[in-house]
């Protein structure tokens, strides 16, 4: 069981998180100013902003380790493997952590952010975009000489593996929120559209931004790691609109319907206090394991 107390590191282990796209396919051209394509098809192309704030050591300690040890395993980013990472500095670490300790962005439980995706059209009808979201990760090891080295774990890593489906659970996607900021923190009030490891956008009825001079429909996704399991639970939305809950109903669905997403043990267990503890146990789990997450969308 964890005492979580604020910001929790989860023992010595400390999780990166950077954002890759599983349908890149060698496409990493840089639009002028500074905008990314990573996508395309015969309707739209799909770029990010360059950005690079979080791509230090400063902010994340062991990053350059982290991402040459990669590139020496020889990985290299395509379609046909989900755990490969891009490497090049600028589109690994697109995702923005908002929540900081003493100046660090540790992905830890509390944590919460978001990533945008700028879509140009390049046809006058409306059309869909759809991914699917799906989380992977990287565990750092010690050799002999005490040497740190990056690796997956085997396939038959059972703890990794569960760890690996234990972040369906405890990292969450949305389509909207509405959010405060105060002395540069920025408190969110309420989450919308649960998006249940999928995105789907439709352009009708969208509005585009000017980012460069271009014209976009901007798709922001929104991510939070919630803290505790009562804090999901016991701020579900309900049909009182005299108060706005933080989270959507349907993730007490998502919950019943997925609990070995959420908890590492007693899944049938109907007492908060007990699935509280299997739920900080599915932290514990996952900073033991993964300490590297990439986010994939396909």
């Amino acid at each position: 069981m964890l005492v979580i107390t604020g910001i929790m590191f989860l023992g010595t282990a400390f999780l990166y998180l950077s954002i890759t796209f599983g349908w890149l396919a060698g496409k990493h051209e840089v639009e002028g100013g500074g905008m990314n394509i990573i996508a395309e098809s015969d309707k739209y192309e799909i770029y990010i902003d360059k950005t690079t704030e979080y791509d230090n050591e400063q902010v994340y300690e062991g990053i350059t380790d982290f991402k040459a040890n990669i590139a020496l395993t020889g990985k290299a980013f395509n379609e046909t493997d989900p755990t490969a990472l891009y490497t090049t500095s600028g589109l690994a670490l697109e995702l923005v952590n908002e929540s900081a300790y003493e100046n660090t962005y540790f992905l830890v439980p509390g944590s919460h952010g978001y990533f945008t995706l700028y879509i140009k059209p390049k046809v006058e009808e409306n059309f869909d975009v759809n991914f699917d979201i799906t989380l992977s990760g990287y565990k750092k090891g010690y050799d002999a000489n005490n040497n740190p080295y990056v690796y997956i774990p085997d396939e038959t890593d059972e703890s990794f593996n569960k760890a690996l489906n234990m972040l369906k659970g405890h990292i969450l996607f949305f389509g909207g929120r509405t959010a405060t900021t105060v002395d540069g923190q920025v408190n969110i009030i309420s989450f919308s559209n649960f998006l249940e490891n999928q995105i789907r956008f439709n352009t009708a009825g969208k509005q585009k931004v000017t980012k460069y001079g271009e014209q976009y429909y901007e798709l922001k996704i929104y991510w939070e790691w919630p803290l505790l399991y009562s804090d999901m639970i016991e701020d579900l939305q309900n049909s009182d609109p005299s108060y706005t809950h933080k989270y959507p109903a349907i993730l007490e669905t998502y919950i019943n319907n997925h609990k070995n997403y959420f908890f590492a043990n007693n899944e049938t267990s109907t007492d908060e206090a007990e699935l509280s503890d299997a739920y900080n146990d599915g932290d514990q789990l996952i900073g033991d394991n993964i300490h590297f997450l990439v986010v994939n969308l396909k």
